[in-house]
């Protein structure tokens, strides 16, 4: 298996650091734009369909789908990182766990919302 060269460890444990210290409100801010735009292209892009509540609420699952691998996948990373003695990943993985923090959980859940009522996106 390999391993982290020192200068890998040491840029990888800086970047997670400068992760971990940004401003949670940025954070979520930024998250929450990026979700509403999202959607704002989903239903649009429904609105070409034939039916657009199923094709709104597909495109929602898929996205649930995709933030919840990304957040099993990142809490998973940051634990593994943690065991093997990087610091700054345990110091990230409590950031990313902070209740105030928008997590890709929180996102999945959004986009579940945005499924069940995808029937108020049709015509």
């Amino acid at each position: 298996m390999r391993t982290l060269s020192r200068a890998e460890a040491l840029s990888l444990a800086t970047s997670l650091k400068r992760w971990a210290e940004r401003p949670i409100r940025r954070a979520n801010l930024r998250a929450a734009g990026i979700s509403v735009v999202t959607i704002a292209f989903a239903v649009t892009l429904a609105h070409e369909t034939p039916d657009p509540a199923s094709a709104v609420r597909g495109m929602a699952i898929l996205f649930a789908a995709f933030q919840s691998v990304a957040h099993v996948v990142t809490t998973g990373m940051l634990r593994a990182l943690g065991s093997l003695g990087l610091a700054e990943a345990a110091v990230a993985l409590a950031s990313y766990r902070d209740p105030r923090r928008l997590s890709a959980m929180d996102l999945a859940v959004m986009w579940l919302a945005v499924a069940v009522t995808a029937p108020l996106f049709g015509d």
